[in-house]
Formats: C-alpha cells, structure tokens, sequence
C-alpha cells in the first residue's frame, strides 16, 4: 500500500531526513546535485511557501 501526504514547514526535519538519505549514496553527478547542500532552514522555508508530499509505501 503507498499512502500519499500533503506536508507543511512543519515536517521538514523528515523531508531533509530524506533528501540526504536518497543522495547519500548516489555516484556524483555533473553537474553536481545541490540536494545535499540543503538545510533545515531552506527546507522550512521551500515547505512554508509550496507545501510539499511524503509518499510512503510498504509491501
């Protein structure tokens, strides 16, 4: 099942959480990815004026 979550400023902490871990692992990119340079404060503030979606799935 995939659940789908709209989400606010109020769950950046776990959408950084989660960029950092989908690129942790991938091979450098050229141009480079900016997705690790990003911060708690620029993830507040993307989430506060767009909103964003957490998508879980489990099976």
């Amino acid at each position: 099942m995939t659940e789908i979550f709209e989400v606010g400023a109020e769950r950046a902490d776990e959408v950084l959480a989660l960029i950092h871990r989908a690129f942790a692992g991938r091979p450098a990119l050229d141009p480079p990815a900016t997705a690790m340079e990003e911060t708690l404060a620029s993830v507040t503030a993307a989430l506060a004026a767009d909103g964003g979606l957490l998508a879980f799935h489990q099976g």
